[in-house]
């Protein structure tokens, strides 16, 4: 063990808790592995944990590694803290879970920058109430593995997880005093390859390590029988390799096997499952869930036989090939607010692996692999897929970008800063046994937010609502009794706010407003009427809803009320000792602006009439203006792509309709050249002022689409 190890070893048997991070293949496993069986030496209860299923397999079976969810009870993350809680204290179902907790001294979390703020405080919640209510997590030694850099936690906005780190909660670094950074690389032997993946995870690539990824796309040579992993950002091009790849497998038959639905169609959409599940014998499948310690996600084996109930497939379990029968399995949407099942897919749990993509990749070590960089977008994706390589002869890499590799957000750099500072070297673990205050607690609220794609924002004042509404049907009026219930006009207000250094205050703001309920009602009641009757007024005066004046004149009346003293004088009340309460309450009146927009909208639709806005649009108007049709534009782009996107992995499979898919699929890289991303816009385009709007309206992720020039200057002529 080299120095960093060691004092790992001896502060986690000395009883300290600690995170020990470090790029991959630095001995963190190996390290890990050491201290349990030290611990349990100690005679310590040892609980060793991973995020997925398939690290667990990285462990002995001796050791018994075990996924996170299942120690915790935390199923899919769909239970907030204290329905769990209730579930583990008195449910029979959990009794296992409940003794597991009641009896562990030390758990040690693997990779656990998967891990997210959210769940990392739940599972903290729960093993303080069924322990020790007095101490975090009730008393036990809690020791950390993973590497930040890697790709960052995921989102599941329908269970109020938006993604956070976990060491952005708000007692981490208390209950985590030692800090260990690995550097020593022992998995790569070879040093440009190492210094390769540190650089590209960190988002700091070097001209060196740019020539050498760019070296790489080149063929290799692979060993007779071996299989290559291909590796892609996003799940739309692993299910078109893969349904290319099947076809190559002429000497068996096409098998396709249709999910069985129900419920929101929102949500089937976004199911792991295929709606569609084309087979062939002999073609490579993963799995989509944990059937046992054994049958994991992730675990990748060969379709042996297929059969109407099941599929048999050949995985290799502890060194050993074993045939498994596949059953369908019941995949579900949980609503954690109304607490009923809203979408249910009845499917078997396996997908065609030919192709992964780099976040199921993330904890392998793959011997040969080609990735393809086209479309990552994501701080560190690059660096995970490249790591996944064991040596420079195995890996190839096509379509490489400097531009696209991004840096991650400053909360993981000024962790990585806090490694630095001296450890303390006193072995008296007082300093981890912390007694818990209840103000260091961030509480989740499970309604907080509704599900959105990262490009699903609409322009508060847009007025292309006809066009983008027809593009997404499920984009609908909002009634005026839904318009004037309290949390969800707030919640929807603050979601700009999502990922961005204000979400805390915009939280914190938001409550604090809430506290005020009647008088918040009336207010909002007041200026519903208020700029309703601001848009009549120009409707009349313009005489018909297609003259361009009306909205103009609506847009020039609405923004002068907010900079009116009337308006100030009717937010004044609300907002005393809440210096961020006015930004929201202005955000409320863009919700309503819109929604009166869309009832009018709505009402012109029905009649049968038209929205005819014809804006002389030209390179005279302001910046602002062409900004918001540069956003506009990407907007439209994204929302196309989306429904095509998941018209096609709808349909994959389905006998007739390979003709249509393929020709969907054109549509899709079509649309994929219209747009770039945020960093090589910004330093390519010759209209750096039209950029300015989507930037504003940017969260951390740059997740809005951003298109070319050309396509910009398009966009301004159609409109003309």
């Amino acid at each position: 063990m080299d120095s960093g190890q060691d004092l790992a070893k001896k502060l986690i048997c000395n009883g300290h808790n600690l995170v020990l991070t470090g790029q991959g293949g630095t001995g963190k496993t190996h390290t890990i592995k050491t201290c349990f069986e030290q611990l349990k030496l100690l005679g310590k209860c040892v609980q060793l944990t991973c995020y997925t299923g398939i690290a667990c397999r990285q462990y002995p079976s001796s050791i018994g590694a075990t996924t996170l969810h299942r120690f915790c009870g935390l199923e899919d993350g769909r239970h907030n803290n204290n329905d769990l809680l209730n579930l583990i204290s008195f449910d029979e179902r959990f009794l296992i879970t409940k003794c597991r907790i009641t009896k562990t001294d030390v758990l040690i979390i693997d990779e656990v920058s998967m891990v997210s703020k959210k769940i990392f405080e739940q599972v903290e919640f729960i093993c303080r109430k069924i322990k020790n209510p007095a101490l975090y997590f009730g008393g036990i030694q809690v020791v950390l593995s993973g590497d930040f850099f890697q790709l960052p936690p995921i989102r599941d906005e329908l269970y109020g997880d938006y993604g956070r780190y976990c060491f952005e909660s708000n007692f981490f670094i208390n209950l985590f005093p030692h800090r260990i950074n690995l550097s020593k690389i022992y998995r790569q032997n070879e040093t440009s390859l190492s210094n390769a993946v540190s650089e590209l995870e960190k988002g700091e690539p070097s001209e060196e390590t740019n020539l050498f990824i760019k070296s790489l796309n080149r063929d290799i040579e692979i060993p007779d029988g071996e299989p290559v992993v291909k590796l892609f950002s996003r799940n739309l091009d692993v299910d078109f390799f893969n349904c290319d790849k099947l076809e190559t497998l002429n000497e068996y038959p096409l098998h396709c096997f249709p999910s069985k639905d129900e419920g929101d169609h929102f949500y089937l959409k976004k199911m792991l499952a295929p709606k569609h599940l084309g087979l062939k014998i002999s073609a490579p499948v993963m799995l989509l869930v944990n059937l046992s310690d054994k049958l994991v996600n992730g675990l990748i084996g060969r379709v042996q036989n297929i059969h109407e109930h099941e599929i048999q497939v050949q995985f290799i379990l502890d060194g050993k090939n074993e045939s498994v029968a596949i059953t369908k399995f019941s995949f579900t949407k949980y609503d954690p607010v109304d607490k009923k099942c809203i979408a249910k897919r009845i499917q078997f749990p396996i997908k065609l692996a030919f192709a992964i993509t780099i976040h199921k990749s993330q904890g392998m070590t793959i011997p040969y692999l080609e990735i393809d960089c086209k479309n990552s977008n994501q701080p560190g994706q690059v660096g995970v897929a490249v790591g996944r390589a064991k040596l420079i002869s195995g890996v190839k890499v096509i379509n490489y970008k400097s531009s696209s590799i991004k840096r991650h957000p400053e909360a993981v750099y000024q962790f990585y800063r806090l490694c630095e500072v001296p450890y303390m070297t006193n072995f008296d673990n007082v300093c981890c046994k912390i007694a818990f205050k209840k103000d260091n607690i961030t509480e989740v609220h499970m309604n907080e937010e509704n599900f959105t794609e990262s490009d699903s924002d609409i322009e508060k004042s847009e007025f292309f609502l006809n066009f983008l509404n027809e593009l997404d049907h499920s984009y609908t009026c909002t009634s005026s009794e839904q318009i004037l219930d309290l949390n969800t006009v707030f919640n929807e207000a603050c979601q700009d706010f999502i990922d961005t250094p204000e979400e805390n205050n915009a939280e914190t703001s938001k409550n604090k407003l809430l506290e005020k309920e009647s008088f918040l009602m009336k207010w909002l009641k007041v200026q519903n009427d208020k700029v309703l009757e601001m848009f009549n007024t120009c409707s009349k005066e313009q005489m018909t809803f297609k003259q361009k004046k009306c909205l103009l004149n609506f847009y020039t009346k609405f923004n002068m009320y907010l900079k009116s003293s009337e308006f100030e004088s009717s937010v004044k009340p609300l907002i005393h000792e809440n210096k961020f309460g006015k930004q929201i309450l202005v955000a409320v009146m863009f919700l309503i602006q819109k929604r009166v927009l869309r009832d009018a909208s709505d009402s012109l639709q029905s009649t049968g009439q038209s929205v005819q806005i014809n804006c002389p649009i030209n390179m005279e108007i302001s910046a602002g203006g062409r900004g918001k049709i540069r956003y506009i534009g990407g907007y439209v782009i994204a929302k196309c792509r989306y429904k095509l996107t998941k018209t096609i992995q709808n349909n994959l499979f389905v006998p007739g309709l390979v003709p249509e898919v393929r020709q969907l699929k054109f549509r899709v890289n079509i649309l994929d050249e219209m747009i770039v991303s945020a960093s090589e816009i910004t330093n390519e385009s010759i209209y750096e002022e039209t950029l300015e709007e989507t930037k504003r309206k940017q969260n951390l992720s740059e997740g809005l689409t951003n298109i070319h020039d050309k396509i910009f200057l398009n966009s301004l002529r159609v409109l003309n």
